[in-house]
């Protein structure tokens, strides 16, 4: 099942844009971007994040449907790293709201597990898909990540 979400990400990093999990999967490289959608259900937490944009004077029309978020993770195999950088938020129809500042404070995020700066990847502190597309790219390594 996991596999089959992948491959609606466009996954960059082997030369171009790959959609191919097989081409992926030959690829040596050591970054990789992929564009992923993260989906926001919990009620509280689109209420704080409204709030904050409203405190931040950032636009908040729409954002009582606010749903989703587009980001670009990256993933640095070399060091076991990734950084999560926030695009757009978009409501429950799929509208584009405006530009994200969901991952815009260092020090909290609405999204557990994800940071916009370089962060070691680990099990049970890395968001959960973003782990998973670690693993599922570069594999299992045991080197001081746990992954």
């Amino acid at each position: 099942m996991l596999k089959k979400k992948l491959l609606t990400f466009i996954i960059a990093g082997c030369r171009g844009w790959h959609l191919s999990i097989r081409r992926l999967l030959l690829c040596d490289t050591k970054r990789t971007a992929a564009w992923m959608m993260f989906f926001i259900k919990n009620k509280d937490t689109i209420n704080r994040y409204r709030e904050q944009r409203k405190s931040m004077s950032l636009p908040v029309d729409g954002y009582d449907t606010f749903n989703n978020v587009l980001c670009l993770v990256e993933l640095d195999a070399e060091k076991g790293m990734n950084r999560v950088i926030p695009g757009g938020d978009f409501d429950d129809q799929g509208n584009e709201l405006g530009t994200s500042t969901i991952i815009a404070n260092r020090k909290k995020s609405f999204l557990k597990g994800m940071k916009a700066e370089w962060s070691p990847i680990m099990k049970g502190k890395t968001y959960k898909s973003i782990f998973a597309l670690f693993r599922f790219i570069y594999g299992p390594c045991e080197e001081a990540t746990g992954i």
